[in-house]
């Protein structure tokens, strides 16, 4: 996830994905903005399907990880690392 994109995406605007200010609350997988996708499907490895990720995880992840406007900045970090980290067991079993 290119973080460098995210850094330059606006926080002053609640009503795009990096400027949200609030609690998650997804009630359908349909409703989750494409860009938390993978970082959701990356954090939960054991999953085979995305829409198999109870709701109720996928939100309390995102409120554990969120601090509010600027946060995709954290998100594609943490992804990034997650991956890395995945690729790198992989590698070693290998």
């Amino acid at each position: 996830m290119d973080v460098q994109y995210w850094e330059r995406q606006p926080t002053d605007q609640p009503h795009l994905l990096n400027g949200f200010n609030g609690t998650w609350n997804f009630s359908d997988h349909n409703l989750i903005p494409e860009a938390l996708c993978n970082f959701i499907l990356e954090s939960f490895p054991k999953a085979t399907r995305f829409k198999r990720i109870p709701l109720e995880e996928i939100n309390d992840l995102m409120n554990d990880v969120w601090e509010g406007p600027g946060s995709m900045v954290k998100i594609a970090t943490i992804y990034n690392e997650i991956k890395a980290e995945r690729a790198k067991a992989l590698s070693e079993e290998g």
